[in-house]
């Protein structure tokens, strides 16, 4: 994950959740994930829908969108529809809104559809200026699932602090466990070179004094992870052998090459064994 660009998102108080919905079946899974999460932040949610083939709602959306507001929390719940292309709905719902949080299921578009923006979730992810937690699929399954076990990673880049207050922040509300998890190509064993061992127990050294300064600075005694090989590849790993609950990353930059094809962010939500949030 990446943690350069500047600023991240203050967790401490999520007062409105945003969940945008395309009124498709899998729109109640969110919505019964969001009243979960609603319950435990004592937020506010606001259902959003962008309306593309004019109104009324058809029968199927409006039995859907009956059914999400169903969907009882112990926090209050309004249904928006706007008019327009679901990401500017989306962004534009956000900023009117004031929320503090977007959550967004995706269906996990391959790397290839992303080049004709079939997307949203992963431009919602490079655009919104708040964090953005996303789950590939039907989210439903997971909304009795009380979140216990937290894991941030770390790119140990500029914003690497703020990513991890952020984490702990959201651990501290959700009274889970908090782990760090650094991953690296640089951590790999490279038996061919000189000096290959002391090398990797100089760059282990160095990672784990880095993060035990962050921790230090944001008052958290987290376990730390140290794993060898791409993030992509590592994270999701540790995460499974964890039974993570959530995943907390630094959002990818918004410029960069290939920036419209892919971030990281969204290959980490498409991989991920658990929901994503991107701070």
């Amino acid at each position: 994950p990446d943690d350069s660009l500047p600023g991240v998102a203050d967790m401490t108080h999520v007062g409105k959740i945003l969940v945008p919905v395309d009124l498709s079946p899998r729109s109640v899974g969110a919505a019964r994930y969001a009243a979960s999460l609603g319950s435990a932040f004592n937020s506010e949610i606001v259902f959003v829908h962008a309306l593309q083939n004019g109104w009324p709602l058809g029968d199927a959306e409006s039995n859907v969108r009956d059914a999400i507001m169903a969907v009882q929390g112990s926090t209050p719940s309004r249904f928006v529809v706007r008019e327009g292309a679901p990401v500017q709905v989306i962004l534009e719902a956000a900023d009117i809104e004031g929320v503090d949080l977007i959550l967004m299921p995706t269906r996990g578009v391959p790397l290839l559809s992303r080049l004709f923006g079939r997307s949203i979730t992963a431009q919602v992810l490079r655009a919104a200026s708040c964090p953005v937690w996303a789950g590939v699929d039907d989210l439903s399954s997971l909304s009795s699932r009380p979140i216990r076990t937290v894991l941030c990673g770390l790119s140990l880049g500029p914003r690497a602090g703020s990513v991890l207050r952020c984490a702990a922040d959201l651990a501290l509300q959700l009274r889970a466990t908090l782990t760090v998890i650094h991953a690296s190509k640089s951590l790999e064993s490279m038996p061919a070179y000189p000096c290959n061992g002391e090398w990797r127990l100089w760059v282990k050294a160095m990672a784990r004094n880095d993060i035990s300064a962050l921790q230090k600075e944001a008052g958290t005694h987290a376990d730390i992870w140290l794993e060898p090989g791409p993030p992509l590849a590592a994270i999701p790993s540790v995460a499974e052998t964890l039974r993570a609950d959530l995943l907390v990353i630094g959002k990818s930059p918004q410029r960069r090459i290939l920036g419209d094809l892919r971030t990281m962010s969204y290959d980490m939500v498409c991989r991920a064994p658990c929901p994503v949030a991107s701070v």
